[in-house]
């Protein structure tokens, strides 16, 4: 089920909405690189906050985590 991007990357507020109807069992990201906005996805949007509650798994897929142009790269979710 496609979730909404705005100039911010994912709408949580749109997934939020969406796990109160529906059963979610995974989600796919693209967190460097956000379609169709090509935004980066703060770490405020990346869903962890929902996934535990709600049992969802968070398939990062970040094939180009080294490719930018300014400043250092976004960790992965479980980076730190």
């Amino acid at each position: 089920m496609p979730t909404p991007v705005d100039a911010d990357g994912l709408d949580v507020a749109a997934s939020e909405r969406l796990l109160a109807t529906e059963r979610i069992q995974a989600t796919d990201t693209t967190p460097q690189h956000q379609y169709p906005m090509n935004v980066c996805l703060s770490a405020e949007r990346r869903l962890l906050d929902l996934a535990s509650p709600h049992r969802f798994a968070i398939i990062e897929n970040d094939y180009n985590h080294d490719c930018h142009y300014d400043g250092r790269p976004v960790l992965p979710f479980g980076g730190g």
